[in-house]
């Protein structure tokens, strides 16, 4: 009875393996460098057409290196119905308030002392970290971390919701 199981589970068994390969999420990490690294990124947010979640934000957009290709990218952004939400850093408020205006609602703002110089966003399958962050700018050879994942992503997701529900 016993072998006859075994014989029976050495038959199914490659089928299975072959099915969780097909199933099992593929998780990618890798990094941009430079301003053209950042339009990489902003260029797979239009690919992937889902809302961005951005946490402890800086208004990297009012950086003047990025002016020409943001409303050629804001402008595609809406056309496909991406939309955003953002968590700022309390900085923001007094520092870039244009920004406000330029992503529009919703946003919230982080209380002071969550202020850091990183930041984290997340959209479809990808979260994107960003460190040496300050308000208004970018570093001057700026670096993001992307991770692709599912499971990460949407774990990042409901990190945010939480914070989302706590802020002002």
């Amino acid at each position: 009875m016993i072998k006859e199981k075994e014989q029976m589970l050495d038959t199914v068994l490659p089928d299975m393996k072959s099915l969780y390969k097909a199933v099992e999420p593929k998780a990618e990490a890798y990094f941009f460098r430079g301003v053209e690294g950042f339009k990489s990124y902003l260029q797979m947010i239009l690919e992937q057409k889902e809302t961005v979640y951005f946490i402890g934000a800086k208004a990297f957009w009012l950086d003047p290196r990025l002016q020409h290709y943001l409303r050629h990218f804001d402008k595609q952004r809406k056309e496909k119905g991406i939309k955003f939400m953002h968590l700022f850093d309390h900085e923001v408020k007094q520092k870039t308030p244009a920004i406000l205006k330029t992503v529009g609602k919703p946003y919230k703002f982080l209380p002071p002392k969550y202020s850091s110089a990183t930041a984290v966003d997340i959209f479809g399958d990808y979260v994107v970290t960003f460190a040496g962050a300050e308000p208004g700018r970018l570093q001057e050879e700026p670096l993001q971390f992307v991770l692709k994942s599912k499971i990460l992503a949407d774990g990042y997701r409901k990190f945010f919701q939480f914070m989302w529900d706590h802020c002002d």
